[in-house]
């Protein structure tokens, strides 16, 4: 029951996460810069992105949310797809994602 209500947490951290970074990245009026490994361009978690919100939440600057596996990847941004790893039936599978339209693209296992 323990590992259920952890699933569902992180199952619903994963789809925050995802939706900040989409709110972040849709919102801004120039392209962001891709964020292409672990804590950004520079590796400090600090983006030089200007015009990003400082809110969000369900309701309040959010582009769109989609559901994710469970997984503890760090979110990679290149172009317009944001790839992401997780756990699907115990197997590792890779997600791209694209990011201006909430449609996965690419769902592959490992």
């Amino acid at each position: 029951m323990a590992d259920d209500s952890r699933s569902s947490a992180a199952r619903a951290a994963g789809v925050f996460v995802l939706a900040v970074i989409v709110a972040a990245g849709t919102l801004v009026g120039a392209a962001p810069p891709d964020w292409a490994r672990f804590r950004g361009p520079n590796g400090s978690g600090i983006s030089a992105a200007t015009g990003v919100p400082t809110e969000f939440g369900p309701s309040k600057n959010l582009a769109w949310r989609t559901p994710l596996p469970q997984g503890h990847s760090s979110p990679i941004l290149f172009e317009d797809r944001i790839y992401l790893t997780g756990l699907r039936d115990n197997a590792l599978v890779t997600l791209a994602i694209d990011r201006h339209k909430d449609k996965s693209r690419n769902k592959t296992s490992v």
